[in-house]
């Protein structure tokens, strides 16, 4: 399903956009775009994320002989995060 959306670009954006894109065109170009900056944030932000996830396993908490540390709430959404994605739940 697509969602209109309002963007408002520097001029030498649309300039560019105007050269490598037909009007038609523009907003799949655009799309690309958003996707691929996304992609390379996530991994900057998550390097070894799928060659780590192999690894990772369940641990019932009464196996856990010691508690190690303490992730914080962001930390964790990151986390959480991360598997959504090495799993493919989450999609962009």
């Amino acid at each position: 399903m697509n969602k209109r959306s309002n963007v408002i670009l520097p001029a030498t954006t649309v300039a560019v956009l105007d050269k490598v894109a037909a009007r038609g065109n523009r907003s799949a170009l655009i799309d690309r775009a958003i996707r691929h900056y996304v992609e390379i944030q996530r991994r900057q932000s998550f390097p070894t994320v799928g060659h780590e996830i192999r690894k990772a396993r369940s641990v019932d908490r009464q196996r856990l002989e010691k508690k190690i540390g303490h992730l914080g709430d962001q930390s964790m959404q990151r986390v959480d995060e991360a598997l959504k994605i090495s799993l493919g739940l989450l999609k962009f």
